[in-house]
């Protein structure tokens, strides 16, 4: 499978992980399109990794349907898991996310 980097997105991009993540993504020459609630922290991340950037809130349910538009694969690297990743993956499935996904893996 080919993808293009831009259509990958780490969501929690200024903690520890996600960061990290990031970086380690632009060593391997992709562009992940980084994605946080706070947009002045996430801005100040991907200014420093030269990446683009989003802004989406768990609890607004249509600013993270925006930030997950045509994206194809979104990592979840905002804690706690338990709290994120039930609207992240929600956010996917109204996006058509995950469809995008298994479309293009088969």
């Amino acid at each position: 499978m080919t993808m293009h980097s831009s259509t990958i997105a780490i969501y929690g991009a200024t903690g520890y992980i996600g960061e990290l993540t990031a970086r380690i993504a632009v060593e391997k020459g992709l562009e992940p399109v980084l994605i946080r609630r706070d947009e002045n922290k996430t801005g100040k991340v991907a200014r420093r990794l030269d990446l683009p950037w989003r802004t989406g809130t768990l609890d607004d349910p249509r600013t993270l349907d925006e930030a997950l538009r045509g994206l194809t694969v979104v990592l979840n690297a905002a804690g706690p898991f338990g709290t994120t990743t039930g609207p992240v993956l929600d956010a996917c499935i109204r996006t058509g996310t995950l469809r995008d996904l298994a479309r293009s893996t088969s």
